[in-house]
C-alpha cells in the first residue's frame, strides 16, 4: 500500500483528484482519502512538526497489520533557501532531512532511480522568513557541518518530523519525500498559490507514484528466508518489537542485494550467536543493523564484543 502524507488540503487537492481518491468519512480523527482498490491512501495532518508527528503515529497504528508492505510518500510545499546546480522546475526528491530544533539528520534510502533533482530539507517549528534567516537559536545556514550547501536546500515544517515518527514503524527504505517550492521565505503564500504549485508538479508526482507501485509489487514478490528469520529471532531472544526490526532489516537487505547470510555465519563462527539473553541480543542486533544499513565491516565493531560475550557465556 502507498500511504501519502500531506500537511494541507491545497497541497493534496490535485493528487486527490488525479488519483480518484474518495474521502473516508468513517475516519473521525484525520481527513483520509482512499482509491477504490484501497492500495493508495492519503492523510491530511495539519501544519507543523507536532501535528505531522502525531498524525503519522496514528496512520501507522491504524495500518499496523500491513506495515511490511507500506511505502510512505510525504508530499508537500516548501521554501527555497538556496539552489544548487539543478534544472528543476520546483519539485525535489529529498535525500536528507534535518530537524533544526534538535540538529538531528535523517537519510531516506534512495533505492528508486528517478530523474528528479535531489535536495536536502531543513524542518523547523517556525515559518521561514528569509529576512530573518535561520539563526533563530537553532541552525546557522552559513555553517553547515556537512559542507553540503552546494546542493539545493529547502525548508518546511513537517518533513523531518514525519521521518522521525515513521521510523518507529517502518524502515528508511519505505520512506519517500517529494517537495515542491512555493516561495523563498518572502511570505507570498496563499492557498491558491500552493494549489497551483502542486498542480505544476502533478505529472512528476504521478510518475513517481507509478514507480512506487512497481516497487511495491517487487517487495510483495521478494522471498525472505523465513527459516533464517525464525532462527535469528530465536538466537537473539527477540521480543515482538525486535522481531519486527529483524524482518525489516532482512527485507531491506534482500531488496538492496546485501549478503546477510555471510555476516550471520561470521557472527556464529565467532560464537556471538546464539546470545545468552535478550540484552546481548540487542547488542548483536545493533551490529547487524550497522552492517546492513551502513555497509560496516563486522570486525570493526565486534572483536571487543566477541571477547566480552565469550567471557560472559562462560560464567
Amino acid at each position: 500500500m502507498i500511504c501519502i502524507i500531506c500537511a494541507l488540503y491545497p497541497e493534496a487537492q490535485p493528487f486527490i483528484k488525479a488519483l480518484e481518491l474518495k474521502q473516508d468519512k468513517a475516519n473521525k480523527y484525520y481527513k483520509k482519502y482512499n482509491n477504490d482498490e484501497k492500495d493508495i491512501c492519503l492523510y491530511i495532518t495539519g501544519p507543523g512538526p507536532l501535528n505531522a508527528a502525531t498524525a503519522v503515529g496514528y496512520v501507522f497504528s491504524e495500518n499496523e497489520t500491513c506495515l511490511d508492505s507500506i511505502l510512505m510518500l510525504n508530499i508537500g510545499s516548501c521554501a527555497l533557501i538556496s539552489k544548487g546546480d539543478t534544472g528543476s522546475k520546483g519539485l525535489y526528491l529529498c535525500n536528507k532531512l534535518v530537524n533544526i530544533d534538535s540538529g538531528r539528520a535523517f537519510y531516506p534510502d534512495m533505492l528508486l532511480r528517478s530523474d528528479l533533482d535531489e535536495a536536502m530539507i531543513l524542518t523547523g517549528s517556525k515559518i521561514y522568513e528569509a529576512e530573518n534567516g535561520l539563526d533563530q537559536g537553532f541552525w546557522d545556514v552559513s555553517k553547515d557541518p556537512y559542507g553540503e550547501y552546494s546542493t539545493t536546500v529547502l525548508y518546511d515544517m513537517e518533513g523531518a518530523a514525519v521521518y522521525e515518527a515513521a521510523s518507529h514503524f517502518i524502515g528508511p527504505h519505505q520512506m519517500h519525500f517529494l517537495k515542491f517550492v512555493t516561495d523563498k521565505g518572502d511570505g507570498r503564500i496563499t492557498a491558491d498559490s500552493v494549489r497551483s504549485k502542486a498542480e505544476d508538479s502533478l505529472d512528476e508526482v504521478i510518475n513517481y507514484i507509478e514507480m512506487l507501485k512497481d516497487h511495491n509489487h517487487f517487495l510483495d514478490d521478494t522471498s525472505i528466508d523465513n527459516a533464517e528469520e525464525s532462527r535469528l529471532c530465536k538466537e537473539l531472544h527477540a521480543s515482538v518489537s525486535m522481531q519486527f526490526q529483524i524482518r525489516q532489516l532482512l527485507r531491506y537487505a534482500d531488496v538492496a542485494g546485501i549478503d546477510y547470510n555471510t555476516m550471520l555465519s561470521d557472527l556464529r563462527n565467532k560464537q556471538m550467536l546464539p546470545c545468552k539473553d535478550k540484552r546481548q541480543g540487542l547488542r548483536i542486533l545493533e551490529i547487524i543493523r550497522k552492517y546492513i544499513s551502513d555497509g560496516d565491516v563486522i570486525d570493526k565493531h565486534s572483536e571487543s564484543m566477541h571477547r566480552d560475550f565469550v567471557w560472559k557465556r562462560d560464567l
